[in-house]
């Protein structure tokens, strides 16, 4: 038996003693067999700078150890600590969709992130189609769009960079996601199409944050109706969204997924 352990390395509130918080994501994802040895692990997202090495240290993570970094989209608050993960980790590949490395800018201000190349170098793994990137832990960067009112475009922006993970238990879908600016509905049913599974949990921040009276309740409604379980939400979700959803779907546990958080699937 194997189970999934997520551990939130950065996120935008904090709860677990002696760790920085910032507006960003960083997730540490584990396989973990049933006797507790660690058999696989990933870093999603590295938040904006050197924040995620930082707590990791303080919680006795080991980032020489990451198999393998996934970047949820191209925005400084989730690929801009890159160069200072592939400087502390010399092997890790990187995966990523080949148009996250295309400038974003919201307005005159800029957006996406700046890497060194020659750190990448040889280490960028432009994803275009699932991959299995361990037993039952996959990168989906296919998000199609199903609902037009669940998505948080920018400046016209549709974020075709934007990818989600699945973890795939054999009977149902885990999925972990950035920002869901293609919006968690759609990813949600995206992955059930691939898998023909339900999906059953989502970590995941949701770009609720200021978001309308109109827009949540569609989200209740959709997230209500369908097959999920479980919801750890975090980051671009926002505080006063979180309250609204945990208090409007009670068949549903949701939790808040803050830096120090450990969340088992």
């Amino acid at each position: 038996m194997k189970v999934l352990k997520i551990t939130t390395l950065v996120e935008n509130h904090v709860t677990g003693e002696g760790l920085g918080a910032e507006h960003g994501l960083s997730l540490l994802l584990e396989i973990v067999n049933k006797e507790g040895d660690v058999l696989s692990r990933h870093l999603f997202d590295t938040g904006q700078g050197d924040l995620f090495a930082k707590n990791a240290a303080v919680m006795n993570i080991d980032l020489r150890q990451i198999d393998s970094v996934f970047i949820s989209h191209g925005h400084y608050d989730h690929a801009g600590g890159l160069d200072s993960f592939l400087k502390l980790n010399q092997n890790a590949l990187v995966y990523i969709k080949e148009s996250a490395l295309i400038p974003k800018h919201n307005g005159s201000r800029f957006t996406g992130f700046r890497h060194d190349n020659s750190l990448s170098a040889g280490r960028l793994i432009f994803v275009e189609n699932p991959l299995e990137i361990y037993p039952g832990l996959f990168i989906m960067p296919e998000i199609s769009i199903f609902n037009q009112s669940d998505t948080s475009f920018i400046n016209g922006d549709l974020f075709e960079d934007e990818l989600y993970v699945a973890y795939n238990d054999g009977s149902s879908i885990t999925v972990i996601s950035g920002c869901s600016h293609r919006g968690i509905t759609n990813i949600i049913r995206s992955a059930e199409e691939y898998f023909n599974l339900p999906v059953h949990n989502i970590v995941a921040g949701l770009h609720t944050n200021n978001a309308s009276e109109n827009r949540l309740l569609f989200l209740v409604d959709k997230l209500s109706s369908g097959s999920l379980k479980r919801a750890s939400l975090c980051h671009c979700t926002g505080i006063d969204s979180y309250c609204y959803l945990k208090n409007s779907m009670k068949d549903v546990s949701i939790t808040y997924n803050s830096c120090g958080s450990r969340i088992y699937f």
